[in-house]
C-alpha cells in the first residue's frame, strides 16, 4: 500500500561536464502536497541562486577550496587570501574538512569556533598568532552570521 504523502522532486542540476547530458537531483519528500510544492520551490531558489543542490556529497572542503579560489582569490589582496587559506588549513579542514556540506550543522560551527580559541586563533586571545588574529576574526564573525554562504551565491 502506497502512502499519499510521499513526494518525488526532479530537479534540473548541471550538465556532464564530460559528456553535456542533462542531469537531474532526486529526492523524496515526506508531508502535504503543499509542504513538498513549497520544498520544491526552496530548492528551485536555492538552484537559482547557485547554491549546491548535491551538498550531501560535496564536502566541506572542496566547498572551502572553490570559496577560496571563486571568490576570495578574486575579491580580496594576495596576503589577505593567504591569511584566509592559513586559517582554513590549519583550523577549519582539521575540524569540518571531511563532513558532507548538507550535513554540516551550528554545532559543527562551534566545535571550529571551539578550537581555534583553545589554539590561539581570535581577538579573545591575549596572543594570537601573528597574522592571523584579524583574518579568523573575520572568518568567524562570516561563519557565525551566515555570510560564508555569499561565495555560493556569487
Amino acid at each position: 500500500m502506497r502512502d499519499s504523502n510521499i513526494y518525488r522532486i526532479f530537479l534540473e542540476v548541471e550538465r556532464d561536464p564530460a559528456t553535456a547530458k542533462r542531469r537531474q537531483s532526486t529526492m523524496t519528500f515526506r508531508g502535504t502536497r503543499p509542504e513538498a510544492e513549497a520544498e520544491y520551490a526552496r530548492l528551485r531558489n536555492q538552484r537559482a541562486r547557485g547554491i549546491e543542490l548535491s551538498g550531501e556529497k560535496l564536502k566541506v572542503a572542496d566547498y572551502l577550496d572553490r570559496c577560496l579560489r571563486d571568490y576570495a582569490a578574486v575579491n580580496t589582496k594576495p596576503r589577505t587570501e593567504k591569511g584566509y587559506r592559513q586559517i582554513i588549513d590549519c583550523h577549519v579542514k582539521p575540524v569540518v574538512g571531511s563532513i558532507p556540506l548538507g550535513k554540516l550543522r551550528p554545532l559543527h560551527v562551534q566545535r571550529v569556533i571551539s578550537t581555534a580559541l583553545g589554539s590561539g586563533v581570535s581577538k579573545l586571545s591575549p596572543n594570537p598568532p601573528k597574522g592571523t588574529g584579524r583574518a579568523s576574526d573575520k572568518v568567524t564573525d562570516a561563519v557565525q552570521s551566515g555570510r560564508w554562504r555569499r561565495c555560493a551565491t556569487q
